[in-house]
């Protein structure tokens, strides 16, 4: 099982909304950093706009080099998610890549940063890391961002 630590940050217009989150859900604000298992879904409370969102990790590929071995390369880590507005149901697939990434071309993303446009408004979401950092005797452990 793998985590994400991701920190959403958006951009909305200012109102309020109440919304009740289901008892056994995870949920967090947004512009909060939060983690996550891949296939799990997480609400998101936006407090300064009426859009609420419900983000999913669906991949990760992580082909870093094990901190326990000396590499020629420190690779890099995939991260395949969605966010969706939980009223609308429109959405957005986000890949986030940190480590020496092929859009990274003069060196190593630390956190990825990606831009995208929901319900006619920008907004940012941010990989910070993805957890934990392989090494040789943990490659089976569930993995968290």
């Amino acid at each position: 099982m793998q985590r994400i630590n991701l920190i959403l940050i958006f951009i909305a217009v200012f109102s309020c909304k109440q919304n009740d989150v289901e008892p056994n859900r995870l949920a967090s604000n947004l512009n909060k950093d939060f983690e996550i298992v891949i296939n799990q879904d997480i609400y998101l409370k936006n407090t300064l706009s009426v859009d609420d969102f419900v983000f999913k990790v669906s991949e990760i590929t992580d082909s870093r080099c094990p901190s326990d071995v000396d590499c020629v390369q420190f690779g890099w880590v995939d991260v395949i998610g969605e966010v969706k507005d939980s009223e609308t149901n429109q959405a957005v697939t986000l890949t986030f890549c940190l480590g020496y990434c092929k859009k990274a071309a003069t060196g190593m993303l630390e956190q990825d940063t990606i831009p995208f446009k929901l319900n006619e408004k920008n907004y940012r979401a941010i990989l910070k890391a993805v957890i934990p950092f392989p090494t040789t005797s943990n490659t089976d452990l569930p993995k968290s961002a």
